[in-house]
C-alpha cells in the first residue's frame, strides 16, 4: 500500500484491512513472506511506470525466486503503466507466455523471430536428478541427458588454431588424412 499511488493506496483498505493497523495481516498475504514455498515455475511481464504494482516489488519477488532456483524470467516494458497499451508489448507478453509455458512443459520454444528473445533464468531442460554427461565438440559445450537423451548447449570456449579434424577434405566430409585411411601394405 505504500508503494502504490494516491487512488489505488486505500484500496486494499476494503479488501484487506486498514493499514498499519492490519500490518499482520498484510503481512500474512504478501507473496513476498512465502517464497520459501515457490516450487513452480514464474514469469514477470512489468510496466517500468507502474503505481499500481510498482516494479520494485516484482524485482523483489523475481531476485527472491531466482536465488530459490525456480524457473523465472522478468519482462520490463519502458513507458508502460499498470496494463500494457503499446502493441508489441501486449503481443509480446502473449507470445511470451506462450514461450514460457512450452519451456515449462519440455516442448519446443521459440520468440517469434520479429520479437525480443524473453532470457529464463534458472532453466534446466534436463529431468530432475538426471545423470548427465558433457562433451566439447569444436568449442560448443554440451550437457547431455543420459536417460532422455536431450542435447544442451550450455556453453561455448573459442578453441582458437585447435583443430579436431587437420583437414577438409571434399572427398572426406568428416576430414580424416591420407596417412591414416591409407590401405594397410606388409613391408
Amino acid at each position: 500500500a505504500r508503494d502504490t499511488h494516491k487512488f489505488e493506496s486505500r484500496y486494499l483498505d476494503s479488501l484487506i484491512g486498514r493499514y498499519p493497523e492490519e500490518e499482520e495481516v498484510y503481512k500474512a498475504r504478501s507473496p513476498i513472506n512465502h517464497v520459501t514455498s515457490f516450487e513452480c515455475p514464474i514469469i514477470f511481464f512489468q510496466g517500468e511506470d507502474d503505481k499500481v504494482v510498482p516494479l520494485n516489488q516484482a524485482q523483489e519477488m523475481h531476485a527472491a525466486v531466482k536465488a530459490k532456483g525456480v524457473l523465472t524470467s522478468l519482462v520490463v516494458y519502458p513507458g508502460e503503466a499498470h496494463g500494457f497499451r503499446k502493441d508489441v508489448n501486449i503481443r509480446q507478453s502473449l507470445d511470451g507466455e506462450l514461450f514460457f509455458f512450452n519451456t515449462v512443459f519440455g516442448l519446443k520454444a521459440t520468440m517469434p523471430d520479429d520479437l525480443d528473445e524473453i532470457s529464463l533464468d534458472n532453466f534446466d531442460p534436463l529431468l530432475p536428478g538426471e545423470p548427465r554427461s558433457y562433451a566439447m565438440i569444436d568449442g560448443y559445450m554440451f550437457e547431455i541427458g543420459r536417460e532422455s537423451g536431450i542435447v544442451h548447449q550450455v556453453g561455448y570456449e573459442d578453441p582458437g588454431n585447435a583443430a579436431y579434424f587437420p583437414e577438409d577434405r571434399i572427398d572426406r566430409p568428416s576430414g580424416g588424412s591420407e596417412a591414416i585411411d591409407a590401405p594397410e601394405t606388409l613391408d
